[in-house]
């Protein structure tokens, strides 16, 4: 007696064989770090320094340009989600002496990783 396979379990196993063969298509590139630069007045510096701690900015930097500050950090998507991101950021707005905030993509790897 002869067994004959159905036709759903032939399409499983071939799509199993080609799954297999194939390069995945999905990507597994992770999205890149976020890079908040605030330019404001000098006296709301360790405020602005630590709302950024809480959200687990990383390389932080502070340079002293005249009159005002920028202060510079690093979010990586793993360690701060975009919903706590998106939450730092109407903090600093809302925060008196923050002149300008700006968001843009990461172009260096975060280096601090403590």
């Amino acid at each position: 007696m002869k067994r004959q396979f159905s036709f759903p379990w032939l399409a499983f196993a071939t799509l199993i064989a080609l799954s297999s063969c194939s390069p995945s298509i999905q990507s597994t590139r992770t999205p890149g770090s976020a890079l908040v630069k605030i330019e404001c007045y000098h006296a709301s510096v360790s405020q602005i320094l630590l709302i950024l701690r809480s959200g687990r900015g990383r390389d932080i930097s502070v340079t002293a340009d005249g009159p005002s500050t920028l202060i510079t950090a690093a979010f990586s998507p793993l360690l701060t989600d975009p919903a706590r991101l998106a939450q730092i950021l109407h903090d600093l707005d809302a925060l008196g002496g923050v002149m300008h905030v700006e968001v843009m993509e990461n172009p260096r790897p975060v280096m601090q990783n403590f």
